[in-house]
């Protein structure tokens, strides 16, 4: 199958969690505005939150926070 798509975090390969062909949701709490960024930018906002990247990792959450924006796991194309 070509261009699988996987929504559910717990199915995603570790190593595709943080690369380009993942999607995340980035809402903005003060302003609620909403934005989609690639894997690579995710990262980028979980900065030294170690806890909080290996959470993702072994699939125990799909989210987080940083500062005033709430990210989220949306997909993954494989």
């Amino acid at each position: 199958m070509r261009n699988k798509i996987i929504t559910d975090i717990k199915k995603v390969p570790k190593e595709k969690l943080f690369t380009k062909s993942a999607t995340y949701e980035v809402i903005n709490k003060n302003s609620k505005t909403k934005s989609y960024i690639n894997g690579v930018q995710a990262e980028g906002y979980l900065g030294a939150k170690n806890s909080d990247r290996a959470k993702l990792l072994n699939g125990e959450t799909d989210s987080f926070v940083c500062g005033c924006n709430f990210v989220r796991f949306v997909k993954v194309k494989m």
